[in-house]
C-alpha cells in the first residue's frame, strides 16, 4: 500500500504543504483517499479544513502527512 501522500498526487489531487502538514484541495476524491488512509489503532488523520487566501477554495490540512518534508529529514516515510 502507497502513502497517503503519494495517492493523493496518483489520484491528481491538487497539494501543497506547510512543513511536515500536507494541503489537499477539498474534493469528494481527496476525502476518499484520507478515509481509505486511516492509521491502524487510531480514529483517523488530524484533518482542519480551511479556506485558500489564494483563491478562496476550501482545502485540508493533515498534520504530518507530507512525505518530502520527512524524506528531507532520513525519515523513513512507512504506508
Amino acid at each position: 500500500m502507497a502513502t497517503l501522500y503519494t495517492d493523493l498526487i496518483v489520484a491528481d489531487c491538487e497539494t501543497g504543504n506547510h512543513e511536515s502538514d500536507l494541503h489537499v484541495r477539498d474534493t469528494p476524491r481527496a476525502r476518499e483517499i484520507i478515509k481509505a488512509h486511516k492509521p491502524a489503532g487510531t480514529d483517523g488523520w488530524c484533518v482542519q479544513q480551511f479556506t485558500s487566501a489564494i483563491d478562496g477554495t476550501p482545502w485540508l490540512d493533515i498534520a504530518f502527512a507530507y512525505d518530502p518534508w520527512w524524506a528531507a529529514r532520513g525519515v523513513k516515510v512507512a504506508p
